[in-house]
């Protein structure tokens, strides 16, 4: 059996090694309208997006928790270092290709009042509108949309 899959670019990946021993693929990209450059991790198992503090900030975004949201509604991540709270916002990222054409994805992001950690682009805000392929001999990673 032969399968195939169509993908509109390809662009290589990082492997990210963390202090918690965890190894995550992270990719170059390009967030908001300023298009600031970070290398994003890929974590298909978080929900939501996440925004460090000071890339948050410096993206013009408020990272303090909507005080016209009750606190058991706010949105929270936990993560390896304890839970993270801050304010929603939606926010566009960018994924340049090497070959073909970039992504652009319009996601759903934290953006955190106290994470010093490197972006995270979810499953549920960011990752699930996306088909992606990972080839871990060239380190490429290969997407379109999805649909």
């Amino acid at each position: 059996m032969s399968l195939t899959q169509d993908y509109t670019g390809r662009c290589e990946y990082q492997v990210l090694d963390l202090p918690s021993g965890r190894v995550n693929v992270g990719v170059l990209c390009l967030l908001g309208e300023e298009g600031l450059d970070t290398v994003a991790m890929l974590d298909t198992g978080a929900d939501l997006c996440l925004i460090p503090t000071e890339m948050a900030r410096g993206l013009g975004l408020e990272t303090s928790p909507d005080p016209t949201i009750p606190p058991k509604q706010q949105h929270k991540i936990v993560t390896p270092g304890g839970l993270v709270g801050g304010r929603w916002h939606n926010l566009n990222v960018f994924i340049p290709a090497d070959e073909g054409e970039g992504l652009e994805i319009d996601m759903g992001c934290l953006a955190a009042e106290f994470w010093e950690g490197p972006v995270v682009l979810g499953w549920q805000s960011a990752l699930r509108v996306v088909a992606i392929a990972l080839d871990p001999e060239t380190q490429q990673l290969f997407f379109r949309k999805a649909g």
